[in-house]
């Protein structure tokens, strides 16, 4: 099984994003970072299904992983920007 560079970069980048959502949020308990971080554990399950062989197989559930996820990201953008 070759492993796909770009996959895996993905996943490496989304758990650096989660990481620093962790670290930002037990600074400063802003939930922002939270749902950030959140989302991209959503993000880095996919990555990590489709980079270990069932993308295929799981190509719904994993579409509607990202919507998901997506969606958290615009809620807590949308949220963020009510904080003064």
């Amino acid at each position: 099984m070759a492993i796909d560079p770009i996959g895996m970069v993905n996943f490496l980048l989304n758990l650096a994003i989660i990481a620093l959502g962790y670290i930002g949020y037990k600074k400063t308990k802003w939930n922002l970072y939270l749902y950030m971080a959140a989302a991209f554990v959503v993000f880095a399950i996919a990555n990590l299904a489709a980079g270990l062989g069932f993308g295929a197989e799981l190509l719904y559930p994993l579409i509607v992983m990202r919507v998901v996820g997506y969606l958290v990201v615009l809620y807590a953008l949308y949220a963020g920007m009510g904080r003064k």
